[in-house]
């Protein structure tokens, strides 16, 4: 049997309703199931009546969504004052609540968007304060290190004009004082160079095991120096001690071998008695060679 007019007008107020009407009920349907599983606020009457009226609308909008999403070709009612008063319900109950989650829904977002653009201009302004203490903590390691290289730059000419001072006195000879001094001086270099040559094996960067070398080597040339002026006055003091050995005896020419070894004796008994007395056993051997016999005090 073909379709009435009634029914006709009946199915396309159906299509109609459901192509306008559908997704915005699906969204107030799915947010009104999320409401009705969630506890009540609180043991009030009111928070309860409140639950129920959620309850009680979420059920006639499934009723609508059923309705609306039946076959338009099995329909079991053709009255379109039903559709009519659904229309109705719709605009006046459904969509002014939808209006209000939408509503919400947009402050949801823009409060979530304000939150994430504060939460940013803090991690920023925590960047900017995180590189501005970095780069704080540098310069103040830099200026330490700069101040820490200056003052050892000083020690070390300090070092130098000492060593260079002492060199202009190398072939002098040196009291027991300055040689202990010296000794001490060398000895004080040489853990100090121990301790650069540590602190370069530990050293990460290439240009501070280059800085940490050269001074390594420094304290070696210092030492070096230190070494070799005592080497110099120790050569001045055996020079000195030829000079004086020699500069006693007179030269005096005609003597015979025997004679001049008497003269020598004589000379050093006069100025040089401790000179005599060390070499003693040696002088005896010598006047046997030379067939002098030889009587001193001291043998």
């Amino acid at each position: 049997m073909p379709p009435t007019e009634s029914s006709s007008s009946y199915g396309d107020k159906l299509k109609q309703l459901k192509a306008k009407y559908w997704d915005d009920l699906v969204v107030v349907c799915r947010e009104f199931t999320r409401m009705a599983m969630q506890k009540p606020s609180g043991e009030s009457q009111q928070a309860l009546q409140q639950q129920e009226r959620i309850k009680n609308f979420l059920q006639n909008l499934k009723r609508i969504m059923t309705l609306l999403n039946q076959d338009p070709t099995k329909m079991t009612s053709n009255n379109r004052g039903d559709l009519d008063r659904v229309e109705q319900h719709i605009e006046r109950q459904v969509m002014p609540i939808l209006s209000r989650l939408k509503t919400d829904k947009a402050k949801q977002r823009d409060q979530k968007a304000a939150q994430e653009a504060m939460m940013l201009k803090a991690q920023k302004a925590e960047q900017v304060k995180v590189e501005a203490e970095k780069q704080q903590a540098a310069a103040a390691a830099a200026a330490a290190a700069d101040h820490e290289r200056k003052v050892k730059e000083e020690e070390m000419a300090k070092k130098d004009d000492l060593v260079k001072r002492q060199q202009l006195q190398s072939g002098v000879k040196l009291t027991e004082g300055q040689k202990l001094a010296l000794q001490e001086q060398a000895a004080k270099f040489k853990l100090q160079q121990q301790e650069v040559l540590s602190q370069q094996t530990r050293a990460k960067s290439p240009a501070s095991q280059t800085k940490l070398a050269q001074q390594a080597h420094l304290y070696g040339v210092h030492i070096a120096k230190i070494a070799q002026q005592l080497l110099q006055a120790k050569l001045a003091e055996e020079k000195s001690f030829k000079d004086e050995f020699v500069s006693i005896v007179a030269t005096t020419a005609g003597l015979s071998a025997s004679e001049t070894f008497l003269h020598a004796i004589a000379a050093y008994a006069k100025d040089k008695p401790e000179v005599l007395q060390q070499g003693a056993p040696k002088f005896m051997e010598l006047s046997l060679a030379v067939g002098t016999k030889l009587s001193t005090t001291f043998v």
